[in-house]
């Protein structure tokens, strides 16, 4: 009988997308502030269709991270780490959208 695809080795490529997938978003959910949950949660909904084998990837090594250090890369309150920056870009974009009174300036 084949586990593809539930191998809990260490090295989460190997698993099928879906597996990855799945993983990622309780991940997010399941961090030690409900801030940085929320701001995850957010992001992680907001790139769902655009989950591929790259961005996970990068993803599941952001999620290694702190709490805080990832709380104060996200909200800018600290410097991030170069291999970050765009990934933290995108998360700030789906956490924190532009308000309507923001838009209507």
């Amino acid at each position: 009988m084949s586990r593809q695809g539930t191998d809990t080795g260490r090295n989460p490529a190997r698993l099928c997308p879906s597996v990855r997938r799945k993983r990622l978003k309780v991940r997010c959910r399941a961090r030690g502030t409900l801030e940085l949950c929320v701001l995850l949660e957010r992001f992680i909904n907001s790139v769902d269709d655009e989950l591929d084998q790259g961005l996970m990837t990068d993803l599941e090594e952001l999620l290694h991270e702190s709490d805080d250090e990832l709380l104060s890369w996200i909200c800018g309150t600290a410097e991030c780490p170069q291999r970050f920056k765009r990934l933290l870009n995108r998360i700030r974009s789906a956490a924190f959208p532009e308000s309507p009174e923001k838009q209507n300036r």
